[in-house]
């Protein structure tokens, strides 16, 4: 059989399917067998570079998680002003109406040019110009509005802008944890191919001995059920010695 050469030479942690809480569980596992059998520190030469990279690794995976769980909250927050916004002007809606006029004041247009319905479709897209068009119009009718309703007009416009500035933040802020994130999973990679070989070396042409420290089951998402009743475990032991 001819060999493959990338899985030789390449590096078969660079798979989009191995995500990080896999490649994590997996180089864990593979660190507590190697800790396991280092006696007189035979091993020291692939623990611990694998130690010292794991560290990094899950710090700034870490902080990959709550970016995106800060992100969650922001956008739950842009959702919550975009539904709040239309509770409002649907709320609103007679009592701008009888203080402009009625339905077919040109002043009541202004707030409601197609309608009370707008509002029930209303995107993030069309937020900025809806929001300054609210702005503008409860500037120019002030006196009739009356101070509070005026008030609470005019503030969506800065208030919107607030809020979507928060998320698109907080998306900047997740792409660039993702790319640090990227430099410390490599380095993981590379120390647990290193640690592949190393094995394969000490024990050359020994399978079952070097599967021994390594369980690359758990570098997938599949569950199986164990002999607990039936429940769910993740991957399974690679072996011990």
């Amino acid at each position: 059989m001819k060999p493959n050469a990338e899985m030789l030479f390449g590096n078969f942690y660079n798979d989009p399917k191995i995500t990080p809480n896999y490649l994590e569980r997996h180089a864990d596992d593979t660190i507590a067998k190697i800790i396991r059998n280092n006696t007189g520190g035979i091993f020291n030469t692939i623990l611990n570079p694998l130690v010292a990279a794991m560290i990094p690794f899950k710090a700034e995976f870490g902080d990959v998680d709550t970016s995106v769980n800060v992100l969650k909250g922001k956008t739950e927050t842009v959702d919550e002003f975009i539904a709040r916004f239309k509770g409002y002007m649907k709320d609103r809606y007679i009592d701008i109406a009888s203080k402009l006029g009625g339905e077919k004041s040109e002043p009541f247009i202004e707030f409601f040019p197609r309608g009370k319905n707008e509002y029930n479709q209303i995107t993030k897209t069309k937020m900025p110009t809806i929001t300054t068009r609210i702005n503008k119009a409860a500037t120019n009718y002030a006196t009739a509005l009356g101070t509070e309703l005026t008030t609470n007009l005019q503030s969506f416009m800065a208030d919107w802008v607030t809020v979507r500035k928060l998320q698109l933040n907080t998306k900047a802020d997740l792409k660039t944890n993702r790319t640090e994130r990227s430099t410390a999973r490599k380095t993981v990679e590379n120390c647990l191919i290193a640690a592949v070989r190393f094995i394969g070396n000490k024990y050359p042409g020994d399978v079952a001995k070097c599967m021994q420290f390594f369980d690359f089951s758990l570098l997938e998402g599949v569950h199986h059920t164990g002999g607990d009743g039936g429940k769910d475990n993740e991957g399974t032991d690679g072996g011990t010695i």
